[in-house]
């Protein structure tokens, strides 16, 4: 008996499961987003979402980042941005609104880039300039796209997406500026829900 009451369990939680998984329709015509897309996660997302079907307008730092992703899938649209430069993230709007009909927006956003302290250390070791810089990628370059792309978004009633980090919640000691950042970004998304 107890092992048919397992089972059952086991069977609800699987069917819950299956039924619960959106169903995406017409992927092949949704567009999205990435930024930081020169390596790492952002380039592996923005490659994974392109070889589902999805147009991806994929920002990077480097020409060499952008021409290996627009060698990666034709559904890539790559280009220069530095997310910390409002006339860069403006150029960036204007190059995805280009891109985009009319009346067609953002299915979302993936605010993926950013940067780590150049020297993992204790406070003593950290300057004023570099906790700015790490501040000015980590938290306000995000602020600078979203503010900017925000209209695209809610055209389609699409999603904001953020790369955050454990040290958010776990802040290391030797990691303070980017630990501080990444709270600050969290604290962010939670206000603009």
């Amino acid at each position: 008996m107890l092992l048919n009451l397992v089972l059952l369990f086991i069977l609800y939680k699987i069917l819950d499961y299956v039924i619960r998984i959106p169903f995406i329709s017409d992927v092949d015509r949704k567009k999205i987003m990435v930024t930081g897309c020169d390596s790492g996660f952002g380039r592996l997302f923005a490659i994974r979402m392109a070889n589902k079907g999805v147009t991806v307008f994929a920002s990077c730092m480097t020409d060499d980042g952008k021409k290996q992703l627009e060698q990666s899938s034709t559904n890539i649209k790559a280009f220069i941005m530095d997310i910390t430069d409002v006339d860069s993230v403006q150029k960036a709007y204007e190059f995805v609104t280009g891109h985009l009909a009319s009346n067609e927006g953002l299915w979302g956003i993936m605010n993926n880039a950013g940067c780590m302290q150049q020297i993992p250390g204790p406070l003593e070791w950290q300057s004023g300039e570099e906790f700015k810089r790490v501040l000015t990628v980590n938290v306000v370059g995000h602020h600078n796209v979203t503010k900017t792309f925000l209209p695209l978004v809610k055209m389609t009633r699409g999603r904001l997406a953020f790369t955050s980090s454990i040290a958010a919640r776990l802040p290391e000691p030797l990691l303070t500026l980017y630990a501080a950042s990444k709270h600050a970004i969290d604290g962010y998304v939670s206000c603009i829900r």
